[in-house]
């Protein structure tokens, strides 16, 4: 809720580093997740409950195996976006989130050479 509020522009909330980590890995998933919807699915998007699974599930199905190890990385990117969004607690919580940072950076550079 800090976060929150902080975003939302409320002066009084001081967001912790913990939320901030929190979001950031949450944030780095999504972006990935959104570049590799369009790539999967560029006429349209999947929606609802499970549309994640479907776009992860598709590119690891692929014939390509570049499109299937983009794949296996959204899947452990997803797992840690919810430790990230759910977890009470997160063992190494700055270095979670500077891998997960990395790894969105070199996974969105790759989906722009499919």
């Amino acid at each position: 809720m800090k976060l929150a509020k902080q975003l939302a522009g409320d002066k009084s909330a001081h967001s912790s580093e913990e939320a901030k980590l929190r979001s950031a890995v949450s944030r780095a998933y999504y972006a990935a997740f959104h570049k590799a919807q369009k790539v999967v699915f560029p006429d349209r998007l999947p929606e609802g409950f499970g549309s994640h699974r479907e776009v992860i599930d598709e590119l690891q199905r692929s014939d390509d195996p570049s499109r299937r190890q983009i794949g296996v990385e959204m899947n452990r990117l997803q797992g840690d976006r919810k430790k990230a969004d759910y977890y009470d607690s997160i063992n190494n919580l700055p270095r979670m989130a500077q891998d997960v940072l990395i790894s969105v950076e070199e996974l969105i550079s790759n989906l722009s050479r499919l």
